[in-house]
């Protein structure tokens, strides 16, 4: 559209940018009264010309720019014009503008949490359904979505993977409104991040006892009341009741799949959720739920759901996936505590007292004898087994027939049962409390611990080596004032209980995460009295081998950093001669190829051979000049110590690998095991199940025989775990084939192998 007046009064380069900006903008839809934008350009212009003032007219030809106070007037004007315009868009139902993403909570970071949710607001209503199914994450992510206001809420459905370069792609649509044209296109979003690595894990597996153990700080991950019942999951997240509010109901509604569907919040009192350790809610999983409880394995958890007086024992996957949660069983009133899982395919419930077993078909498990359990009720891990306080006395129960299979003292409560099925139980006797132990392979029980006279024991959590346990003590009759500490004590009773945590403060109801180092726990709010969330930190005081480890890899990060400054010299420094001689060989190099640098690095994997040497596995992450990552090099690093400190001894570097659409390996670990050693392949993707076999991914030794079972793969993790058969001090290779796929379909980029080393006797 062409203005003459506009013409006229804005004729040097500066000013005309101004002018064809507001020509080439789409123009407004005629408004209900039609002198209305007459009047609006007249009174506008007017103002225009008073900020302007009288000059004679530059010709065509000059090239003096204006002066400042001039420049400054039209741009002024500009902005008059175009404010006036949006005042009568708004007011008389013009053209709309368009929404943008703020990616900045996101974008370019480099430390991003594993199990938090991807947030990205939008300046103003969107079409959410249209944005959500425009989404698109690399590498393959499953993801659920909800929204928080005008806030995108992706939630991927396991954890992310480490050390990994995600990108996430979307368009904002505006939302549109009555009497206007549709909503322009939007430019797509595009948003990269790279996740924070792992702690590196030690190549002897940590003893979790209190001489070992460090307090490393606690804090709040919940406001007062936030959240009801809550527990850990076997990877790392927090299953709570969250009570239903108006808030939640509008602004944090669960989406059941990445489509956008929404389940209404209920009225019955407190959904089920997903919480990440931060305190960030990720998902709801059930609504009017109450009583959640995670199975030991397999991503499901069950709980109890109430429709006027009867109560509906119910199972869904922790992922939010499989569709709605399927009903197991009823019973009249209302349940009084938690379902109880049996390994990962049964459930415990007690139907008026009577200690019940259905499986996940809804097929009740028919036990040859009546259980009447009047108090603390636990199942083995392995679910073989069954804890129960009757009122003729506690017994462990066989979880398939329900006999009888061992006595418990009289008095037992408070089961807790171990990752090696051992029971940890408190016999609370009038004058002699005791905390007891009974061994997987042993008949009867042994005294841990004595408690003091009138303390009451309670919320006994094992570590996750079942080498301590932790429990709330209070006095038996607190007082107004008193509250629940926590304590520490070794299974052998050794040392005796040890205060966790910091003094004079409360530490109630613990429970210890799956990953030892942290730990869980309530506390009142000292204002409101009511009861929050916290998060206690926890840390294992390295061993001799841990602080060799470390050393070796701050060997690594010194020689690192001299590369990636361009510093060879440096660099060389850090070789002993056998690794000097490869690299004046030609057989390596040192520097990045040409027209690329190092962008990132991370360690995949760490094997101790023998003593004071270690095999290390180090990805080189590869960018062009825009700062775009391309390829990757893996490099093993034999590191040997030499003297006071480590050496580089020898380097292997793999050919490069370009970056594509398919799913990467980002970590290889050999973890003690028996019978044998595992070998735990981490993924940076959601794969496709069906193509992890033993035919894709395997351990063969040098010969080429495969000495490696049948893989599993654990899609909460996306960790393969292969049970291997090594001799030490021999040669392995894991390999992983490119018919390993992604649930996009996309395969492995090239076939990836890296070396498997037993340690040599004597070198753990």
């Amino acid at each position: 559209m062409t203005d003459p007046e506009l013409d006229d009064l804005f004729t040097d380069a500066a000013d005309r940018e101004v002018v064809e900006l507001l020509s080439s903008a789409r123009p407004a839809t005629p408004p209900l009264d039609p002198h209305f934008r007459n009047y609006l350009r007249t009174q506008l212009m007017a103002e225009a010309r008073k900020t302007l003032p009288r000059r004679e007219r530059a010709p065509w030809f000059s090239w003096r720019l204006p002066s400042p106070p001039l420049a400054m007037a039209a741009v002024a004007a500009g902005f008059l014009i175009v404010l006036g315009f949006e005042i009568a868009l708004l007011q008389r139902g013009g053209s709309q503008a368009p929404v943008a993403a703020d990616i900045h909570l996101v974008n370019g970071k480099s430390n991003v949490a594993t199990i938090e949710p991807i947030k990205i607001p939008f300046s103003g209503p969107v079409d959410k359904a249209a944005v959500e199914v425009q989404i698109q994450i690399e590498p393959a992510t499953d993801y659920t979505t909800r929204w928080d206001g005008n806030t995108l809420v992706i939630v991927p459905r396991h954890p992310l993977a480490a050390n990994t370069n995600y990108t996430v792609k979307l368009k904002p649509v505006a939302t549109p409104q009555p009497n206007q044209p549709a909503p322009s296109a939007q430019p797509q979003v595009v948003v990269h991040f790279v996740t924070a690595p792992p702690p590196t894990p030690p190549v002897v597996a940590p003893t979790y006892n209190s001489q070992n153990l460090v307090w490393s700080g606690d804090s709040p991950i919940t406001e007062p009341g936030a959240v009801g019942q809550a527990s850990w999951t076997p990877d790392g997240e927090i299953l709570v009741t969250r009570p239903v509010s108006t808030g939640q109901a509008q602004g944090a509604q669960g989406s059941a799949s990445a489509s956008g569907g929404q389940p209404s919040s209920s009225a019955t009192g407190t959904d089920i959720w997903l919480m990440s350790p931060k305190g960030s809610f990720l998902q709801k999983l059930a609504s009017g739920g109450r009583y959640p409880a995670a199975a030991p394995a397999g991503g499901l958890f069950a709980f109890w759901q109430m429709s006027g007086n009867r109560g509906t024992l119910l199972y869904g996957a922790l992922d939010g996936s499989g569709g709605d949660p399927v009903a197991l069983a009823t019973i009249d009133g209302a349940p009084d505590r938690a379902p109880v899982w049996l390994g990962k395919d049964r459930v415990a419930y007690l139907d008026a007292g009577r200690l019940r077993v259905v499986d996940l078909h809804g097929a009740q498990v028919q036990l040859a004898s009546t259980v009447n359990v009047s108090g603390s009720l636990a199942g083995s891990p392995d679910g073989t087994l069954i804890a129960a306080e009757t009122l003729s006395g506690s017994s462990i129960y066989d979880a398939g027939s329900g006999k009888v299979s061992k006595p418990l003292p009289q008095g037992a409560t408070g089961f807790s049962w171990s990752s090696s099925n051992d029971l940890a139980f408190v016999i609370e006797q009038p004058g002699n409390p005791q905390l007891r132990l009974l061994a997987h392979d042993q008949t009867a029980s042994t005294q841990v611990y004595a408690a003091p006279v009138n303390r009451s024991w309670t919320d006994l959590s094992w570590s996750p080596d079942g080498h301590a346990v932790l429990f709330a003590s209070r006095p038996a009759s607190a007082a107004p004032g008193e509250f629940s500490r926590t304590y520490l004590i070794n299974a052998d009773g050794q040392g005796g209980p040890v205060l966790f945590g910091g003094d004079g403060a409360e530490y109630a109801a613990p429970r210890w995460s799956p990953s030892g180092t942290m730990v869980l726990f309530s506390r009142a709010d000292e204002g409101s009295g009511i009861s929050k969330l916290w998060v206690a930190n926890v840390t294992v005081q390295p061993s001799a081998l841990d602080r060799a480890e470390n050393s070796a890899l701050a060997e690594v990060d010194t020689f690192m950093q001299a590369r990636l400054k361009g510093d060879l010299t440096a660099a060389q420094a850090e070789l002993d001669a056998n690794g000097l001689a490869k690299y004046q060989s030609g057989a390596m190099s040192l520097a990045s190829p040409s027209g690329q640098h190092y962008a990132r690095r991370y360690v995949v994997s760490v094997q101790l051979i023998s003593a004071g040497k270690f095999l290390v596995g180090l990805r080189l992450v590869l960018a062009d000049t825009a700062n775009r990552e391309t390829s990757y090099v893996d490099e093993h690093l034999t590191v040997i110590a030499q003297g006071p400190k480590f050496v580089i001894d020898d380097i292997v570097q793999a050919p490069a690998v370009q970056l594509g659409k398919g799913p990467t390996v980002v970590s290889v670990q050999v973890q003690a095991n028996k019978p044998g050693p595992l070998v735990l392949v981490q993924f940076d993707s959601d794969l496709d199940p069906s193509t992890i076999t033993s035919a894709s991914v395997f351990v063969r030794d040098d010969s080429g025989q495969v000495r490696s079972e049948t893989p599993t793969y654990d899609r909460t993790t996306h960790l393969v775990t292969l049970s291997v058969k090594l001799k030490p001090g021999n040669t392995y290779r894991l390999v992983v084939t490119t018919s390993v796929t992604d649930i996009n379909g996309h395969t492995v980029a090239q076939q990836f192998e890296s070396p498997i080393q037993p340690a040599q006797a004597g070198g753990g």
